[in-house]
């Protein structure tokens, strides 16, 4: 597989989004709605399940089983978006969350709405989830020249991290406003013209190698599921390291939420405001950090780019967890959030630019499933641990770790040269 070319400055006047092309601007534009949406059904659907049961173990069963797709499925959609239309396999997506939105927005309205009905979406959600991210990610290799993939990859970081930062703010108004259902329809809305800017665009067919033309039949497809998983594990070490330690830095970030409390309580003293302005210093470093590379992105070479990010980000979570006071805590979170930007950006462009792509669907959906495997395990062990090791002491192992897994990025082939 050919390395990417070095990466050139960009003029200033195509730092734009739609400058990436018609077709990355109609594609950007429908995702970039969609995640807005999909943040507004979260809070508003949490909202409704804590004002009429009042049960935490619903709100976790639903979030578990929205989950549990893309954690099994995930090599199996990876085959069924290398053999079809990627396009197609993202619209379907879109338009089956539009209407599962929509059905528990009626339900919600009605009052009808039934337990067993918000289990089935869970599930529908996420198997969508773990053919649309996939998808996403290897056609935007598809319709974006390979110079510009840093700048493309980090616009949806952008919109990503945007949508974490203001879709909860605006799902609070929005509920407290016009309620849970009304914000549901708004999210199943958002879906819908999702799918319609995705009709408009154009993207081309899937190229056909050689494990794709194996055959259309079972003995085809576990050739090409078989054919995916190998080209990871036999060869490509650079990618191999990649999957490892994003999974290690997911398994570090997920008790972010549950330790960060008992971090600024215990060790510096603040109160709730306190606490929620570090809770949102992560998200404003991703924000900031993706806002900084939609416009250099393209300077960036990849393979410092992944190394560094990774390194800072478990360096920033070790500086968190012995900081005594407010302020330095907050700037060391906005710096690791810039530096999951950072390593998220490259690494998407490494993916894109190293794998082929008649197999990138397959890569991703691996890649996926490994990353979200890594935070229940985490979350099991944290709170397994947490009654005998102090909470900061907790993140300050998982900070280290993470760091020294990015600084031996330096001792695989190719990934320091990497462009």
């Amino acid at each position: 597989m050919k390395a990417a070319p070095h990466a050139t400055a960009d003029p200033p006047q195509q730092l734009a989004a739609p400058r990436l092309g018609r077709d990355f601007a109609l594609v950007f534009t429908g995702q970039a709605v969609s995640m807005q949406g999909d943040g507004l059904a979260s809070l508003a659907l949490l909202w409704w399940i804590a004002e009429q049961t009042g049960s935490v173990a619903l709100a976790t069963t639903l979030s578990m089983l929205s989950m549990l797709p893309v954690i099994f499925l995930g090599p199996v959609a990876g085959v069924v978006i290398d053999r079809y239309s990627r396009r197609q396999m993202m619209m379907i997506a879109d338009i089956l969350r539009a209407v599962f939105s929509g059905i528990v927005a009626w339900g919600i309205i009605t009052g009808n709405l039934q337990m067993w009905l918000l289990m089935v979406a869970s599930v529908v959600m996420g198997i969508c989830r773990v053919f649309h991210r996939p998808a996403l990610q290897a056609a935007i290799a598809q319709i974006v020249p390979e110079q510009s993939l840093n700048r493309a990859n980090s616009l949806f970081q952008l919109a990503e991290s945007g949508a974490n930062m203001i879709a909860p703010a605006l799902a609070g108004v929005l509920v407290a406003w016009l309620g849970s259902g009304a914000v549901m329809t708004i999210s199943a809305a958002t879906c819908a013209f999702a799918a319609v800017t995705l009709l408009l665009a154009v993207i081309p067919p899937v190229p056909q190698g050689s494990a794709a033309s194996a055959g259309r039949g079972t003995n085809g497809f576990f050739q090409e599921l078989g054919a995916g998983l190998s080209y990871l594990w036999s060869g490509q070490r650079m990618l191999f390291f990649m999957l490892c330690t994003f999974a290690l830095v997911n398994f570090a970030l997920s008790p972010i939420g549950p330790l960060l409390p008992f971090v600024a309580q215990q060790r510096m003293g603040v109160d709730a405001s306190g606490t929620g302005l570090l809770m949102s210093g992560l998200s404003a470093g991703m924000l900031g950090g993706a806002l900084i590379l939609s416009a250099v992105g393209s300077r960036v070479p990849r393979g410092v780019g992944v190394i560094w990010g990774i390194a800072v980000t478990g360096l920033g979570l070790a500086v968190v967890s012995q900081m005594r006071h407010l302020a330095p805590a907050l700037a060391a979170l906005v710096l690791a959030g810039a530096a999951v930007s950072l390593a998220n950006v490259c690494s998407a462009g490494l993916f894109q630019t190293h794998v082929p792509k008649e197999m990138q669907g397959r890569v991703f959906a691996v890649r996926g499933s490994i990353a979200l495997a890594a935070s229940p395990l985490s979350l099991g062990l944290v709170g397994a641990l947490s009654t005998a090791v102090a909470p900061h002491i907790i993140l300050l192992v998982g900070g280290i770790i993470v760091a020294i897994g990015g600084f031996l990025g330096y001792a695989v082939p190719g990934l320091r040269m990497a462009k």
